[in-house]
């Protein structure tokens, strides 16, 4: 029997032993599980050669495959292109940007993308096209500016009133002008006077175009409920209707506008992966505000679809087409951009021949050839508030006869 001494050593080296041994393995399985990390994507690329990503929305055009040729110099260029292409095809890379992205988002409060800024309570705004610029009253229009779009809708509105068509432009205003409360609490406090402000403004003072600002619609409607996606740049179906309110109220003189409560809205939760979420590869994990809306009342609506529309092509756009409706309305033509998608099914209860052509600066070549086509009482251009900044005032936009 052996020493206390010399039991506790053999006690001891037994312990350690076992730790050493302990340690060993999970330094192996590190190993191990590193090394299967990073060969697996490389082992489910050469099982299939799928070019499509199908998580994320990266707003481009991933890179082909590269043609294997026999020159020199491609021979030379391709492991170059072969590397550019499986750094953006590799399986799994999706699932590895949103990890990526929601480490970022969920626990160190930042956007992965400079175009998205994320707000309160998980709201995401546009930080693109100078909108944060704009919020904080940083970038301004020139005096030239400002005279260059006024003449530039005057010319349209003259065009027009020659042939007896009334023209209204119409503003839908950004998400950060209805709900700044969302912003960064840093934006909040610099907040200043937007270029809107400054336009209509000036267009008051200089011109009699009739515009229409939609803010105040937009923030009565926001009273009741939520107008704009938290998750997209866009309004939503609730900001949609209160939008063809407005529109119609302005223009109204034949018979009195339907409100809002003769609609029956239904809220619902839903999936919804928008503009902004998918801009930022953001893992959507929880329900947007969603809204199904059919009318108390019959509304006649009828789509016809017009791909071949003046035998234009009208990619990267939508086509045009057209929404018949009420038997009594007027026949109008919209020029618009995103947002017209949401308020355009209303219009129905108001015109009886709707055009919509997805073009929200049109030169003045497709505006005369339009309005010559069509028989319609008003031309409606819708423009959002972000993109008055890029309004085309060049000579191919005036109009003349």
């Amino acid at each position: 029997m052996g020493s206390p001494g010399t039991e506790r050593a053999q006690h001891w080296f037994i312990v350690d032993k076992a730790m050493a041994l302990k340690t060993d393995f999970f330094a192996r399985l590190i190993v191990c599980l590193f090394i299967v990390i990073i060969a697996l994507p490389g082992f489910l690329s050469l099982l299939t050669i799928d070019t499509a990503s199908s998580l994320i929305d990266e707003n481009r055009q991933l890179g082909p495959f590269p043609v294997i040729a026999c020159s020199p110099k491609e021979i030379a260029q391709f492991p170059r292109d072969f590397d550019r292409y499986f750094s953006e095809h590799f399986k799994l890379r999706d699932y590895f940007i949103l990890g990526h992205n929601w480490l970022k988002i969920k626990i160190w409060k930042h956007s992965s993308q400079k175009k998205v800024l994320i707000g309160s309570d998980g709201w995401l705004f546009l930080a693109d096209d100078r909108v944060l610029e704009d919020f904080l009253s940083m970038q301004r229009f020139s005096v030239a500016q400002l005279e260059a779009r006024r003449r530039i809708l005057e010319s349209k509105r003259n065009w027009l009133a020659k042939r007896g068509i009334r023209y209204l432009f119409v503003i839908p205003p950004n998400k950060q002008s209805i709900y700044p409360e969302f912003m960064p609490e840093a934006y909040r406090r610099l907040q200043g006077t937007p270029r809107l402000d400054q336009f209509l403004g000036y267009m008051d003072q200089h011109s009699d175009v009739e515009i229409l600002d939609l803010r105040p619609a937009l923030r009565k409607a926001k009273e009741d409920q939520q107008v704009y996606f938290s998750l997209d740049s866009h309004w939503n179906e609730i900001g949609g209707l209160a939008a063809s309110r407005a529109i119609f109220r302005y223009v109204s003189n034949r018979y009195p506008v339907k409100t809002m409560a003769d609609y029956r809205i239904r809220s619902e939760k839903r999936q919804k992966q928008g503009d902004l979420a998918r801009l930022l590869g953001y893992p959507v994990d929880r329900g947007e505000n969603c809204y199904a809306i059919k009318p108390d009342f019959d509304m006649l609506s009828e789509r016809q679809d017009l791909p071949g529309y003046l035998g234009r092509d009208w990619k990267p756009y939508p086509a045009p087409y057209v929404l018949e409706g009420h038997p009594s309305g007027r026949n109008c033509i919209v020029f618009h951009d995103s947002f017209a998608v949401y308020f355009a099914p209303f219009f129905p209860e108001f015109f009886k021949r709707s055009l919509f052509v997805w073009q929200r600066n049109p030169t003045a070549a497709i505006f005369k050839e339009v309005v010559g086509k069509e028989q319609a009482d008003i031309v409606i251009e819708e423009v959002v508030e972000r993109f008055l900044y890029y309004y085309e005032t060049g000579p191919d936009y005036l109009l003349s006869e």
